[in-house]
């Protein structure tokens, strides 16, 4: 069967702080736990990298109407920002702008 590739993207806005999200994104197996409905099994297939890139999940999941989907998905790229250090450039400019003030 011929592989047919999509992307999907979506917007989810949540009270919480990018690395709490990430820390729960980053364990697909777990997706059933809080996405249930949706999300009724998954297992890794290949762990990928020591950062996760490249790796593989089978998913068996459900949408609205009666169907069940099986898919595999891989993690190609990830866009988290590196948060801590823009919060540390932030406060030494702060510092910077103190100091020249005088």
């Amino acid at each position: 069967m011929a592989a047919h590739h999509f992307q999907i993207t979506t917007r989810w806005r949540v009270e919480a702080g990018i690395s709490e999200v990430a820390a729960i994104l980053s364990e697909p197996e777990r997706f059933p736990d809080w996405w249930g409905q949706v999300a009724l099994g998954i297992r890794t297939l290949d762990r990928g990298d020591a950062s996760g890139l490249g790796s593989r999940i089978a998913v068996h999941s459900k949408g609205w109407l009666t169907y069940h989907l099986n898919w595999q998905a891989r993690l190609i790229e990830d866009q988290r920002p590196h948060r801590w250090a823009m919060a540390r450039g932030e406060e030494g400019l702060r510092r910077e702008l103190i100091r020249r003030r005088g």
